[in-house]
């Protein structure tokens, strides 16, 4: 079971991979302009009330699409990693020291969400929990979900949904 911090960091990085308007929210892309991407963002970078910068919202797309192909393709892909070093780079971080020996990584020049993001990628392949982020086997649904199956072989983001229709689509033609 993860801890907080991981289902924040696994949902952090699910809200930005589905954002594009795939899953259940078909068509919605939620970084279409800077108006719903302030709205979007906003929760996922705890609510602090700041707005985003001017070049933010190209930086997120170029974020998102980094992470999408990280998924699709494998985490070593070459064109990816080299994006994400890139808008790394942009990223200020500073360790944060409190009490019972903890310190923490945070954000602090650049675009907060991206720093968060940014950071949760690093904590996930630290981890080696990375590979259990998938895009859905469903053709019209792609969307992005993380996988809780012990043999990692969960297929679909929600089986209700997307599983049963694959099901249904493979008995039929089988019995056609």
């Amino acid at each position: 079971m993860p801890t907080q911090q991981h289902a924040s960091a696994i949902n952090r990085l699910l809200a930005l991979l589905n954002s594009g308007g795939v899953g259940f929210e078909r068509g919605v892309d939620r970084m279409e302009n800077a108006e719903r991407f302030d709205a979007f963002r906003l929760p996922l970078i705890m609510g602090t009330g700041e707005k985003a910068g001017e070049d933010s919202l190209p930086l997120a797309r170029q974020l998102r699409d980094c992470l999408l192909r990280l998924v699709q393709h494998g985490e070593d892909d070459p064109d990816a990693l080299a994006m994400l070093n890139q808008l790394s780079k942009q990223q200020s971080f500073h360790y944060f020291f409190a009490e019972a020996s903890d310190a923490d990584l945070r954000e602090q020049g650049g675009e907060t969400l991206i720093g968060l993001a940014l950071r949760d990628v690093a904590q996930l392949r630290r981890e080696g929990k990375w590979n259990r982020l998938k895009i859905c086997a469903n053709p019209d649904c792609k969307a992005a979900y993380f996988d809780t199956t012990r043999a990692r072989t969960q297929r679909w983001h929600s089986y209700a949904v997307c599983g049963n229709k694959a099901n249904v689509a493979a008995f039929r033609s089988r019995t056609a």
